[in-house]
């Protein structure tokens, strides 16, 4: 359980850094009168404590986990979203994968199958911010908003979908029904549970 927990620990860390540093760009983006850009990186806030939810399952409750570390850049919401997306690509493309690696070697426990999981749909659907962050970032460089889109957030895996799911969830494959309804629930520092 040692190397899953370390894992573990590590992603907790890095997604609690990262609900801190997303709610202040959405700050900085209302400063800019981007609202909808803003409201993107509220529902990425909330996605990243559905993972942090998740892993702390997987986790149990004999860990302990630090507060959230990462000292801020808080810069133009252009550079935020740049930094967002350096961010999320790192996360999918470089640190899951490394813990995949880790956990394997403690198979077929079933925890490490838990903690694979959990760290599967988070790698999935960082991937998938990281594409939506690219489209805010080509609207900033237009000097626009995003267009005002319906978001869903499914509140098992943190999967952001725009317009309203007809079916199970890609990520995790739960019901249309654990999506959430962003624009009716989204509030600063909401936690999705």
């Amino acid at each position: 359980m040692e190397m899953s927990a370390q894992c573990l620990i590590e992603a907790i860390q890095g997604e609690s850094n990262a609900v801190v540093m997303y709610n202040s760009f959405a700050e900085q983006a209302l400063k800019e009168n981007l609202p909808n850009i803003s409201k993107l990186f509220r529902m990425l806030a909330c996605a990243e404590q559905i993972h942090i939810k998740n892993h702390k399952s997987a986790l149990g409750p004999d860990y302990t986990i630090p507060e959230a570390s990462e000292e801020l850049n808080i810069l133009s919401t252009e550079k935020n979203i740049a930094q967002a997306i350096a961010g999320e690509e790192f996360e999918c493309k470089t640190m899951y994968p490394n813990f995949f690696k880790k956990i394997k070697k403690e198979f077929p426990a079933v925890y490490a199958k838990v903690a694979m999981l959990s760290m599967e749909w988070s790698s999935k659907v960082e991937a998938r911010h990281a594409k939506q962050l690219t489209r805010a970032l080509e609207r900033v460089k237009a000097g626009e908003d995003l267009p005002l889109d319906n978001f869903y957030l499914c509140r098992v895996c943190g999967n952001i979908e725009v317009g309203k799911p007809e079916k199970e969830c890609d990520i995790c494959g739960h019901d249309a029904r654990f999506f959430i309804d962003m624009d009716r629930t989204l509030k600063p520092d909401v936690e999705v549970n």
